[in-house]
C-alpha cells in the first residue's frame, strides 16, 4: 500500500516537472532563435558590431537549449517506457 502511494505521489510531483522544464527550454530556444536571426538580419556587419560578444553567446546558447529540450524530451519518453515495461 506504501509504495503505491509513493510511486503515485512520485508520478504526479515528477512529470509536471519534467514538462514545465522542456516547455521553459523550448521557449528559450525559440526566443534565442528570434533574437540570433533579428541580430544577423539587422545588422549586416555583426562579427565586427559591439553585439560580437552577445552574438558569440546566443550562438552556443541556441543548440544548448535545442539539446536540452531534446533531452528532456527524450528522459520522458525512457522514462515512460521504463514504467511501463517494470508494471
Amino acid at each position: 500500500m506504501l509504495s503505491i502511494i509513493k510511486k503515485n505521489t512520485y508520478n504526479i510531483l515528477y512529470y509536471p516537472l519534467i514538462l514545465s522544464s522542456f516547455i521553459i527550454c523550448l521557449l528559450v530556444a525559440i526566443y534565442y532563435t528570434i533574437v540570433l536571426l533579428y541580430y544577423i538580419i539587422t545588422d549586416k556587419n555583426s562579427y565586427k558590431s559591439k553585439y560580437n560578444s552577445f552574438l558569440f553567446t546566443l550562438l552556443f546558447g541556441v543548440p544548448f537549449f535545442y539539446f536540452f529540450f531534446y533531452l528532456n524530451v527524450l528522459n520522458l519518453i525512457l522514462r515512460s517506457f521504463r514504467y511501463y515495461l517494470i508494471n
